[in-house]
């Protein structure tokens, strides 16, 4: 069973998560190993680092309350699709930097 632990700025809050849990799974993502292509080797693995804000912050396709936070990976039409492009391209291992409130 996969755990997921979270502790938050200052240690105000913590977050464990149950990963398998049935309700907090996004729609298809029990199927989502089909879509992967199969790694031989690690050394095959490119990481590509995003942060959240700087995915969007200046991106004029998206509307202004949704610049630099989560919303914005929800669009289908902004410019910020060059992640498809990775994705097809062969960058399929990411990590995603969280948003943190305050961010300049």
């Amino acid at each position: 069973m996969l755990k997921l632990l979270s502790i938050f700025l200052y240690c105000l809050v913590t977050l464990l998560v149950d990963l398998e849990c049935d309700y907090l799974k996004p729609e298809g993502w029990d199927n989502l190993g089909n879509e992967k292509p199969d790694v031989l080797s690690t050394s095959d693995i490119s990481i590509y680092e995003l942060q959240i804000r700087d995915f969007s912050v200046n991106d004029h396709t998206v509307h202004s309350d949704f610049r630099g936070g989560y919303l914005a990976f929800n669009l289908q039409d902004s410019a910020g699709v060059h992640l498809k492009r990775l994705s097809a391209a062969g960058d399929v291992h990411g990590l995603v930097a969280p948003k943190q409130e305050g961010q300049s």
